[in-house]
């Protein structure tokens, strides 16, 4: 069902990302997959380390209590 109220263009109600990340904080690759569904107010994250199989972090919350992460960060003065 459309919704009149986006435009879909400038804000998809649907996004995803399934592949190879590279990590900052240490420059190693990870495999990540995202999935951000506006409409459904869901937010699912999972990344694995590719060379143990092992879950570095898994996130599964509703999109509308989804912030203070990534680009979501809230900046102080210095970096405004």
């Amino acid at each position: 069902m459309k919704d009149k109220n986006f435009n879909s263009k400038k804000n998809p109600r649907y996004e995803f990302f399934e592949g190879d990340d590279l990590r900052k904080s240490d420059g190693k690759w990870m495999q990540k997959s995202r999935v951000i569904d506006k409409s459904k107010d869901k937010y699912v994250e999972k990344v694995i380390d590719p060379e143990t199989g092992e879950v570095v972090h898994l996130c599964k919350e509703p999109l509308s209590k989804h912030f203070g992460h990534g680009s979501a960060k809230f900046k102080t003065d210095e970096n405004a």
